[in-house]
């Protein structure tokens, strides 16, 4: 697994520059070694304590850092913005599987793991990727991949705070935008109630009126 975890950093190294400029080759190692991560760790306490204290958190880092390099490209460069026969639109299928990936093997490094969800709810920016993976993110991916990205997310964002009174607090305390649903809903009313920032659990717990 301490191979793995290096192609996880390695890539992800090569591959955190401009989220408009992922090469084919960094994504692919890096889907392929987080799902052989993914599998290792189902249900596997032993290789998730193993996994969250291998060199100083390494593969934890390295994780984050994917996450929000995914998030950042999906934004950039969404899956329905490219020609469906071109390299564009294949390295954005990709990304697009890392990220569920990503946020799989999160969700067993998180699971039932009150340290694991501190160390991972630490990394920087960590937390609110994910609710943006819940708020924003889902306009930009395929209609069928939606509902994966969703319950994954919540899944992630539910198992951070559950026993962690520190993450509890940074996401209650956390200001994002209104989702992206409220924020269209709102644009075909000419209703004002769901534009700008309001509490990140005001945004999570919104109804829509139509």
């Amino acid at each position: 697994m301490a191979n793995t975890v290096a192609k996880v950093t390695e890539a992800v190294t090569a591959a955190h520059t401009d989220p408009t400029q992922i090469e084919l080759v960094h994504i692919r190692t890096l889907n392929r070694c987080v799902r052989v991560l993914e599998n290792v760790t189902f249900m596997n306490t032993d290789n998730q304590q193993y996994l969250l204290e291998l060199s100083n958190l390494t593969l934890i880092k390295a994780l984050a850092s994917f996450l929000s390099l995914c998030e950042k490209h999906i934004e950039v460069s969404p899956a329905d913005s490219t020609d469906p026969d071109g390299q564009d639109a294949n390295l954005s299928k990709l990304v697009i599987q890392g990220l569920l990936a990503n946020l799989r093997l999160l969700l067993n490094l998180t699971h039932n793991n009150e340290w694991g969800s501190m160390k991972i709810g630490e990394q920087d920016g960590l937390m609110f990727t994910v609710l943006q993976c819940v708020l924003q993110l889902p306009q930009f991916i395929p209609k069928d991949q939606r509902f994966d990205l969703l319950v994954l997310s919540l899944g992630l964002l539910i198992n951070l705070v559950e026993h962690n009174v520190t993450n509890a607090r940074i996401l209650t305390l956390m200001k994002t935008n209104h989702s992206y649903d409220s924020q269209a809903e709102a644009d075909q009313t000419k209703s004002e109630g769901s534009v700008g920032e309001v509490s990140s659990i005001s945004a999570l717990t919104e109804e829509k009126t139509g």
